[in-house]
Protein backbone atom coordinates (compact mmCIF):
# COMPACT_ATOMS: atom_id res chain seq x y z
CA UNK A 1 0.00 0.00 0.00
CA UNK A 2 1.19 3.97 -0.40
CA UNK A 3 3.18 5.35 2.16
CA UNK A 4 0.78 7.40 3.57
CA UNK A 5 3.49 9.91 5.26
CA UNK A 6 4.93 10.51 2.06
CA UNK A 7 5.09 14.63 2.33
CA UNK A 8 5.51 15.11 -1.58
CA UNK A 9 3.03 17.02 -2.94
CA UNK A 10 2.04 17.72 -6.57
CA UNK A 11 1.82 21.32 -7.67
CA UNK A 12 -0.64 22.34 -10.42
CA UNK A 13 -0.16 26.22 -11.69
CA UNK A 14 -1.92 27.47 -14.26
CA UNK A 15 -0.11 28.83 -17.36
CA UNK A 16 -2.38 32.20 -17.03
CA UNK A 17 -0.83 33.38 -14.05
CA UNK A 18 2.51 32.90 -16.06
CA UNK A 19 1.04 35.30 -18.73
CA UNK A 20 0.61 37.66 -16.28
CA UNK A 21 4.01 37.85 -16.09
CA UNK A 22 4.55 36.34 -12.25
CA UNK A 23 6.96 34.01 -11.74
CA UNK A 24 7.29 31.68 -9.25
CA UNK A 25 9.76 32.01 -6.27
CA UNK A 26 10.59 28.90 -4.43
CA UNK A 27 9.61 26.44 -7.20
CA UNK A 28 13.27 24.77 -7.12
CA UNK A 29 13.41 24.59 -2.99
CA UNK A 30 9.94 22.54 -3.35
CA UNK A 31 11.49 20.62 -6.23
CA UNK A 32 14.92 19.71 -4.72
CA UNK A 33 12.34 18.19 -1.35
CA UNK A 34 10.22 16.32 -4.06
CA UNK A 35 7.65 17.72 -4.87
CA UNK A 36 6.21 17.49 -8.64
CA UNK A 37 5.37 20.53 -10.57
CA UNK A 38 2.80 20.85 -13.62
CA UNK A 39 2.54 24.39 -15.44
CA UNK A 40 -0.48 23.57 -17.68
CA UNK A 41 -0.15 25.67 -21.18
CA UNK A 42 3.13 26.32 -19.46
CA UNK A 43 4.98 26.31 -23.04
CA UNK A 44 2.62 28.70 -24.42
CA UNK A 45 2.77 30.81 -21.43
CA UNK A 46 6.47 31.87 -22.13
CA UNK A 47 5.89 32.16 -26.01
CA UNK A 48 7.32 29.32 -26.96
CA UNK A 49 4.77 27.12 -28.41
CA UNK A 50 4.73 28.44 -32.00
CA UNK A 51 8.47 28.01 -32.53
CA UNK A 52 8.72 24.97 -30.96
CA UNK A 53 6.11 23.50 -33.24
CA UNK A 54 7.83 24.88 -36.15
CA UNK A 55 10.79 23.06 -35.63
CA UNK A 56 8.97 19.71 -35.67
CA UNK A 57 7.18 20.74 -38.85
CA UNK A 58 9.97 21.75 -40.68
CA UNK A 59 12.01 18.57 -39.57
CA UNK A 60 9.00 16.58 -40.65
CA UNK A 61 8.93 18.32 -44.03
CA UNK A 62 12.24 17.45 -44.58
CA UNK A 63 11.91 13.93 -44.24
CA UNK A 64 8.58 13.64 -45.97
CA UNK A 65 8.08 16.40 -48.19
CA UNK A 66 5.42 19.10 -47.68
CA UNK A 67 2.26 17.52 -48.93
CA UNK A 68 2.87 14.56 -47.37
CA UNK A 69 3.80 16.39 -44.05
CA UNK A 70 0.82 18.66 -44.28
CA UNK A 71 -1.53 15.89 -44.25
CA UNK A 72 0.05 13.83 -41.48
CA UNK A 73 0.28 17.70 -39.40
CA UNK A 74 -3.86 17.70 -39.89
CA UNK A 75 -4.58 14.48 -38.65
CA UNK A 76 -2.22 15.20 -36.18
CA UNK A 77 1.54 14.18 -35.44
CA UNK A 78 0.49 11.97 -32.23
CA UNK A 79 -1.15 9.62 -35.51
CA UNK A 80 2.45 9.61 -37.26
CA UNK A 81 2.68 5.78 -36.73
CA UNK A 82 -0.46 5.69 -39.23
CA UNK A 83 1.79 7.59 -42.13
CA UNK A 84 5.03 6.79 -41.48
CA UNK A 85 7.77 3.96 -41.69
CA UNK A 86 9.79 2.97 -38.99
CA UNK A 87 12.81 4.23 -41.11
CA UNK A 88 10.86 7.76 -41.39
CA UNK A 89 10.12 7.94 -37.82
CA UNK A 90 13.69 7.30 -36.70
CA UNK A 91 14.90 10.10 -39.40
CA UNK A 92 12.15 12.00 -37.99
CA UNK A 93 13.24 11.52 -34.78
CA UNK A 94 17.24 12.19 -35.32
CA UNK A 95 16.59 15.14 -37.35
CA UNK A 96 14.77 16.95 -34.77
CA UNK A 97 16.63 16.00 -31.95
CA UNK A 98 19.74 17.75 -33.98
CA UNK A 99 17.33 20.58 -34.34
CA UNK A 100 16.02 21.13 -30.85
CA UNK A 101 19.50 20.94 -29.53
CA UNK A 102 20.28 23.93 -31.15
CA UNK A 103 17.03 25.37 -29.66
CA UNK A 104 17.93 24.77 -26.11
CA UNK A 105 19.48 27.67 -25.99
CA UNK A 106 16.59 29.77 -25.87
CA UNK A 107 14.15 27.31 -24.61
CA UNK A 108 15.59 26.17 -21.34
CA UNK A 109 16.86 29.44 -19.33
CA UNK A 110 13.34 30.76 -20.28
CA UNK A 111 11.70 27.82 -18.75
CA UNK A 112 13.75 28.03 -15.73
CA UNK A 113 13.79 31.74 -15.71
CA UNK A 114 10.30 32.54 -16.58
CA UNK A 115 8.10 29.19 -15.63
CA UNK A 116 9.96 28.67 -12.89
CA UNK A 117 11.08 31.75 -11.51
CA UNK A 118 14.82 30.87 -10.41
CA UNK A 119 17.57 33.98 -10.35
CA UNK A 120 20.14 32.48 -9.69
CA UNK A 121 23.19 31.17 -10.89
CA UNK A 122 22.55 27.81 -12.42
CA UNK A 123 23.72 25.38 -15.31
CA UNK A 124 21.12 23.87 -18.35
CA UNK A 125 21.65 20.80 -20.78
CA UNK A 126 21.80 21.51 -24.58
CA UNK A 127 21.17 18.27 -25.20
CA UNK A 128 17.86 18.02 -25.84
CA UNK A 129 15.58 14.43 -25.39
CA UNK A 130 13.39 14.58 -28.11
CA UNK A 131 10.90 11.30 -27.87
CA UNK A 132 8.41 9.47 -29.85
CA UNK A 133 7.05 6.12 -28.05
CA UNK A 134 4.98 4.39 -30.56
CA UNK A 135 1.72 1.97 -29.85
CA UNK A 136 3.14 -1.32 -28.95
CA UNK A 137 2.48 -3.07 -31.98
CA UNK A 138 3.87 -0.45 -34.10
CA UNK A 139 7.02 -0.42 -32.15
CA UNK A 140 7.44 -3.91 -32.42
CA UNK A 141 7.28 -3.99 -36.49
CA UNK A 142 9.52 -1.18 -36.18
CA UNK A 143 11.99 -2.61 -33.72
CA UNK A 144 15.33 -3.00 -35.65
CA UNK A 145 15.12 0.96 -36.30
CA UNK A 146 13.48 1.62 -33.01
CA UNK A 147 15.72 -0.36 -30.14
CA UNK A 148 18.69 1.47 -31.18
CA UNK A 149 17.65 4.71 -29.79
CA UNK A 150 16.76 4.02 -25.99
CA UNK A 151 14.91 6.78 -24.45
CA UNK A 152 14.15 8.37 -27.73
CA UNK A 153 12.44 5.71 -29.60
CA UNK A 154 12.77 2.74 -27.18
CA UNK A 155 10.87 2.87 -23.99
CA UNK A 156 12.93 3.63 -21.44
CA UNK A 157 12.87 1.21 -18.15
CA UNK A 158 12.85 2.05 -14.54
CA UNK A 159 15.37 3.99 -13.51
CA UNK A 160 16.87 7.38 -11.72
CA UNK A 161 18.76 9.56 -14.10
CA UNK A 162 21.97 9.82 -12.39
CA UNK A 163 22.68 6.30 -13.78
CA UNK A 164 22.46 7.24 -17.28
CA UNK A 165 25.03 9.89 -17.07
CA UNK A 166 23.52 13.43 -15.79
CA UNK A 167 23.91 15.29 -12.88
CA UNK A 168 22.69 14.00 -9.58
CA UNK A 169 20.95 17.36 -8.60
CA UNK A 170 19.27 17.78 -12.14
CA UNK A 171 15.76 19.12 -12.56
CA UNK A 172 13.73 17.86 -15.81
CA UNK A 173 11.57 20.18 -18.12
CA UNK A 174 8.95 16.96 -19.15
CA UNK A 175 6.96 18.80 -22.32
CA UNK A 176 3.89 17.46 -24.08
CA UNK A 177 4.21 18.60 -27.39
CA UNK A 178 1.31 16.40 -28.50
CA UNK A 179 -1.38 15.54 -26.23
CA UNK A 180 0.09 12.47 -23.09
CA UNK A 181 -2.47 10.26 -22.03
CA UNK A 182 -2.18 7.89 -18.99
CA UNK A 183 -1.07 4.17 -21.04
CA UNK A 184 1.92 5.72 -23.01
CA UNK A 185 3.13 8.32 -20.58
CA UNK A 186 5.34 8.59 -17.63
CA UNK A 187 5.18 7.12 -14.10
CA UNK A 188 7.18 8.14 -10.88
CA UNK A 189 6.94 6.49 -7.94
CA UNK A 190 7.08 8.96 -5.08
CA UNK A 191 7.35 5.86 -1.83
CA UNK A 192 11.11 5.98 -3.83
CA UNK A 193 12.20 9.71 -2.79
CA UNK A 194 15.23 9.61 -0.99
CA UNK A 195 15.45 6.17 -0.56
CA UNK A 196 18.36 4.35 -1.97
CA UNK A 197 17.99 2.54 -5.64
CA UNK A 198 21.17 0.83 -6.65
CA UNK A 199 21.35 -0.04 -10.20
CA UNK A 200 22.47 -3.70 -11.53
CA UNK A 201 23.03 -5.03 -14.59
CA UNK A 202 22.04 -3.13 -18.09
CA UNK A 203 21.04 -0.05 -16.29
CA UNK A 204 18.39 -2.13 -14.31
CA UNK A 205 17.38 -1.87 -10.80
CA UNK A 206 19.53 -4.13 -8.45
CA UNK A 207 16.54 -4.47 -5.94
CA UNK A 208 12.74 -2.85 -7.21
CA UNK A 209 10.94 -4.62 -3.89
CA UNK A 210 8.74 -2.02 -2.06
CA UNK A 211 8.08 0.20 -4.98
CA UNK A 212 4.44 1.33 -3.50
CA UNK A 213 1.80 3.12 -6.30
CA UNK A 214 3.35 5.08 -8.77
CA UNK A 215 1.16 8.41 -10.19
CA UNK A 216 0.99 9.06 -13.61
CA UNK A 217 0.03 12.17 -15.76
CA UNK A 218 -2.62 13.17 -18.28
CA UNK A 219 -0.99 16.19 -20.37
CA UNK A 220 -2.12 18.26 -22.97
CA UNK A 221 -0.06 20.32 -25.53
CA UNK A 222 2.26 22.66 -23.99
CA UNK A 223 1.95 21.49 -20.43
CA UNK A 224 4.99 20.86 -18.72
CA UNK A 225 5.98 18.91 -15.65
CA UNK A 226 8.73 19.38 -13.89
CA UNK A 227 10.54 17.12 -11.24
CA UNK A 228 14.10 15.91 -9.92
CA UNK A 229 15.83 13.13 -12.20
CA UNK A 230 16.58 11.00 -8.73
CA UNK A 231 12.94 10.56 -8.76
CA UNK A 232 12.66 6.96 -9.44
CA UNK A 233 10.54 6.72 -12.91
CA UNK A 234 10.17 4.91 -16.09
CA UNK A 235 7.91 5.25 -19.24
CA UNK A 236 4.68 3.44 -19.65
CA UNK A 237 4.72 1.20 -22.59
CA UNK A 238 2.78 2.38 -25.17
CA UNK A 239 -0.84 0.39 -24.57
CA UNK A 240 -2.44 3.34 -26.48
CA UNK A 241 -3.42 4.49 -29.96
CA UNK A 242 -1.50 7.57 -29.91
CA UNK A 243 2.08 7.73 -30.55
CA UNK A 244 3.52 10.04 -27.48
CA UNK A 245 5.25 13.36 -29.02
CA UNK A 246 7.30 14.87 -25.59
CA UNK A 247 10.87 17.34 -25.66
CA UNK A 248 12.60 16.98 -21.90
CA UNK A 249 15.74 18.49 -20.74
CA UNK A 250 17.45 19.43 -17.71
CA UNK A 251 18.95 21.87 -15.57
CA UNK A 252 20.71 22.21 -12.48
CA UNK A 253 21.47 25.25 -9.83
CA UNK A 254 24.82 23.81 -8.69
CA UNK A 255 27.81 23.08 -10.34
CA UNK A 256 26.69 19.58 -12.43
CA UNK A 257 27.93 16.43 -10.53
CA UNK A 258 28.13 13.24 -13.06
CA UNK A 259 28.57 9.71 -11.33
CA UNK A 260 28.89 7.84 -14.93
CA UNK A 261 32.17 7.52 -17.11
CA UNK A 262 30.04 8.10 -20.32
CA UNK A 263 27.32 11.09 -20.52
CA UNK A 264 25.71 12.77 -23.15
CA UNK A 265 25.04 15.63 -20.98
CA UNK A 266 26.31 19.49 -22.43
CA UNK A 267 26.37 21.86 -19.28
CA UNK A 268 26.56 25.56 -19.86
CA UNK A 269 26.31 28.09 -17.25
CA UNK A 270 23.01 30.38 -17.22
CA UNK A 271 22.52 33.38 -18.44
CA UNK A 272 21.55 36.19 -16.36
CA UNK A 273 17.95 36.39 -14.86
CA UNK A 274 16.40 39.80 -15.38
CA UNK A 275 14.33 41.21 -12.76
CA UNK A 276 10.58 39.91 -12.17
CA UNK A 277 7.43 39.83 -10.35
CA UNK A 278 7.64 36.69 -7.81
CA UNK A 279 5.35 34.81 -5.59
CA UNK A 280 5.23 31.69 -3.74
CA UNK A 281 4.28 28.44 -5.06
CA UNK A 282 1.69 28.63 -2.32
CA UNK A 283 -0.32 31.37 -4.06
CA UNK A 284 0.33 30.18 -7.86
CA UNK A 285 -0.17 26.52 -7.62
CA UNK A 286 -2.81 24.08 -6.43
CA UNK A 287 -1.09 21.69 -3.77
CA UNK A 288 -2.50 18.05 -4.11
CA UNK A 289 -0.94 14.66 -1.86
CA UNK A 290 -0.10 11.81 -3.89
CA UNK A 291 -3.23 10.15 -2.30
CA UNK A 292 -5.35 13.04 -3.50
CA UNK A 293 -3.48 13.29 -6.80
CA UNK A 294 -4.15 9.86 -7.32
CA UNK A 295 -7.80 9.48 -5.95
CA UNK A 296 -8.34 11.73 -9.32
CA UNK A 297 -7.86 9.23 -11.77
CA UNK A 298 -7.45 5.91 -10.69
CA UNK A 299 -10.50 3.46 -8.15
CA UNK A 300 -9.42 3.39 -4.49
CA UNK A 301 -7.08 1.24 -2.93
CA UNK A 302 -8.16 -1.62 -1.90
CA UNK A 303 -6.46 -4.48 0.58
CA UNK A 304 -5.60 -6.19 -2.55
CA UNK A 305 -1.98 -7.48 -2.15
CA UNK A 306 0.54 -9.21 -4.52
CA UNK A 307 3.00 -12.62 -2.89
CA UNK A 308 5.04 -15.14 -4.24
CA UNK A 309 3.75 -18.77 -4.98
CA UNK A 310 7.25 -20.48 -6.11
CA UNK A 311 9.92 -19.07 -8.83
CA UNK A 312 7.12 -19.74 -11.85
CA UNK A 313 3.75 -17.87 -9.85
CA UNK A 314 2.81 -15.37 -8.11
CA UNK A 315 -0.97 -15.01 -6.39
CA UNK A 316 -2.79 -12.11 -6.57
CA UNK A 317 -5.40 -11.44 -4.13
CA UNK A 318 -8.26 -8.34 -4.28
CA UNK A 319 -11.59 -7.99 -3.08
CA UNK A 320 -11.24 -11.22 -1.38
CA UNK A 321 -10.39 -13.19 -4.28
CA UNK A 322 -7.27 -14.75 -5.12
CA UNK A 323 -5.66 -15.57 -8.61
CA UNK A 324 -2.51 -17.62 -9.51
CA UNK A 325 -0.99 -15.77 -12.60
CA UNK A 326 2.40 -16.21 -14.32
CA UNK A 327 5.07 -14.56 -12.24
CA UNK A 328 7.13 -12.64 -14.68
CA UNK A 329 6.23 -10.23 -17.18
CA UNK A 330 5.68 -10.72 -21.06
CA UNK A 331 7.64 -7.96 -22.05
CA UNK A 332 10.74 -7.96 -20.64
CA UNK A 333 10.42 -10.27 -17.52
CA UNK A 334 10.52 -8.16 -14.80
CA UNK A 335 8.90 -9.80 -11.31
CA UNK A 336 4.99 -9.24 -10.80
CA UNK A 337 5.46 -9.87 -7.33
CA UNK A 338 7.14 -6.57 -7.23
CA UNK A 339 4.27 -4.94 -9.06
CA UNK A 340 1.30 -3.39 -8.04
CA UNK A 341 -2.79 -3.76 -8.21
CA UNK A 342 -4.66 -0.47 -9.69
CA UNK A 343 -8.30 -0.46 -11.15
CA UNK A 344 -8.62 -4.15 -10.67
CA UNK A 345 -5.69 -4.54 -12.85
CA UNK A 346 -1.73 -6.26 -12.11
CA UNK A 347 0.95 -4.08 -13.22
CA UNK A 348 4.10 -4.49 -13.86
CA UNK A 349 6.46 -1.82 -12.05
CA UNK A 350 9.10 -1.73 -15.02
CA UNK A 351 7.01 -0.33 -18.16
CA UNK A 352 3.71 -0.51 -16.27
CA UNK A 353 2.30 -3.06 -18.57
CA UNK A 354 -1.30 -4.26 -17.15
CA UNK A 355 -2.94 -7.92 -17.01
CA UNK A 356 -6.48 -9.32 -16.32
CA UNK A 357 -5.44 -11.83 -13.30
CA UNK A 358 -8.38 -13.64 -14.23
CA UNK A 359 -7.64 -14.07 -17.63
CA UNK A 360 -3.75 -13.02 -18.11
CA UNK A 361 -4.58 -10.84 -21.13
CA UNK A 362 -2.98 -7.62 -21.61
CA UNK A 363 -4.23 -4.79 -23.14
CA UNK A 364 -4.30 -6.28 -26.71
CA UNK A 365 -3.36 -8.48 -28.95
CA UNK A 366 0.10 -6.71 -29.31
CA UNK A 367 0.93 -8.54 -26.02
CA UNK A 368 1.50 -11.72 -25.20
CA UNK A 369 -0.75 -12.97 -21.73
CA UNK A 370 0.44 -14.35 -18.54
CA UNK A 371 0.20 -17.85 -17.35
CA UNK A 372 -2.55 -19.17 -15.48
CA UNK A 373 -3.57 -21.96 -14.28
CA UNK A 374 -4.88 -24.84 -16.53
Amino acid sequence: MHNESCSIRIWTVPGERLFAGERISNAVEALNQGDILIIRNGLQAVNLWTEGCDILQKCLRKIVGRDRARFIEGVGLEHMHRHLSADETARFNDLAHEKYNRWTRTMVPTLVRQAIGYEGPGYFDRNAVIRFFLPHTNYVAGKSDFEKRPGYTKPQGLHIDSWFGHATAGLNFWIALRPVRRGHGLAIYPDKWGKPFLRGADTKPADYSGMGFPITFDLDVGDTLVFHGEHVHSSELNSTDLTRVVLTNRFCVTQPIVTEKESMAMWQPLPKARPARHQELQQLGTPQTVSEFRASYASPETNGFIEVVDAAWCRVTEGGVSRTVGRFCTHEGADLSCGYLQNGRLYCPFHHLHFDPATGKAPHDGFKPLKVPA
